[in-house]
């Protein structure tokens, strides 16, 4: 039996065990990836990144660290701004209403936000050099077929992050926050500012669909999980270069086990326009010989009991945060109309 991976190819039982791989073939929008202790719970591309992956490297000729280098040194600016966000977050968890909310949180959380949003977006950037070490020059990485092929799976994502980045970066974009409520529940998130032809500031409509917003519990697992499913595309592009699997892989992966177990017990409280989607999902559990984490993507998540619904109509109160800009006199609030008026 093989095991269909995200790009197509099979996995041989040999490679199977350490990460139970599975992938419906609806569409390819269902992906389970399980970590064991066999694996070191480590992502899966680092099974054909090894210190000998059995094929020539030029990472020397093109002034790069070794590929398992790259690649480790970028996992580790990940895992420590996806700390740094879980811990700006907990404020925000341990809050009964809304009115307990202290705007001052916000500053260092989106701040913490915007720096995983730029290590995401650079782990591709490091994903390309890790290629160009498997070719002598840089232009025969960019006609390759298979890395082509990484490019078209893992694109949607990809782009999504880029957008939001190359915002921030060229357009005088910023996150803002965001706070979604009603009775005990409280629910943090964020959103990207941006500006309408009339002017008026608000949710960026190329990024937030009719005033949207991210929610912390479906942004962070989503981003946990898309990290893997690259980490998945990276192994089999790989492969498919001539990188063999490591015979005995030892790497020390606990960052992953901390980190799935911080997100996987995020509420799984997502704003409305989150609820009902595809969601990616985060299922930690402590068995008897170590620790099981799965990873799914094509999970749909409940409606949360809590939000109180008129009809078909569901009802909660909305908080933003803008900062001010003594000119803008029109800003508009996600998930409700228009406010008029300086921010503060």
């Amino acid at each position: 039996m093989s095991a269909l991976h995200p790009c197509g190819s099979p996995i041989g039982p040999e490679n199977r065990g350490a990460w139970g791989i599975a992938l419906s073939n609806l569409l390819r929008i269902a992906m389970i990836i399980s970590l064991n202790a066999q694996s070191n719970h480590c992502p899966p591309g680092l099974l054909f990144l090894s210190s000998d992956p059995g094929t020539p490297l030029y990472h020397n000729k093109h002034r790069l660290r070794h590929p398992r280098g790259i690649y480790l040194s970028s996992l580790h600016k990940i895992e420590e701004r996806f700390a740094k966000v879980c811990q700006d977050l907990e404020p925000f968890l341990a809050v009964s209403n809304a009115k307990q909310v202290n705007a001052d949180w916000f500053k260092p959380l989106l701040s913490s936000q915007e720096q995983l949003l730029y290590a995401l977006d650079e782990h591709f950037d490091d994903c390309f050099s890790i290629f160009d070490c498997f070719f002598p020059e840089q232009s025969m990485r960019k006609k390759n077929h298979n890395v082509k092929l990484f490019i078209e799976r893992a694109k949607p994502y990809m782009g999504k992050i880029a957008e939001v980045v190359n915002k921030m970066k060229h357009r005088n974009a910023a996150l803002r926050g965001i706070v979604l409520s009603v009775g005990k529940l409280v629910i943090p998130g964020y959103f990207l500012e941006g500006v309408f032809p009339n002017g008026a500031v608000g949710p960026d409509p190329g990024i937030h669909k009719d005033l949207t917003a991210f929610s912390f519990s479906h942004d962070l697992r989503q981003h946990f999980v898309q990290l893997f499913a690259t980490s998945l595309h990276l192994g089999n592009t790989l492969q498919k270069l001539g990188a063999k699997p490591a015979s005995d892989p030892k790497w020390d992966c606990a960052w992953v086990v901390r980190l799935a177990k911080q997100l996987a017990a995020l509420p799984a409280n997502y704003y409305p326009n989150e609820i009902g989607l595809p969601n990616p999902w985060i299922q930690y559990e402590e068995i008897a010989d170590g620790v099981s984490i799965v990873l799914t993507k094509g999970k749909e998540s409940p409606l949360p009991k809590s939000f109180p619904q008129r009809g078909n109509k569901i009802v909660f109160q909305t908080t933003a945060l803008y900062r001010g800009d003594s000119t803008t006199t029109t800003y508009k609030i996600p998930y409700s109309a228009k406010v008029s008026g300086n921010a503060t």
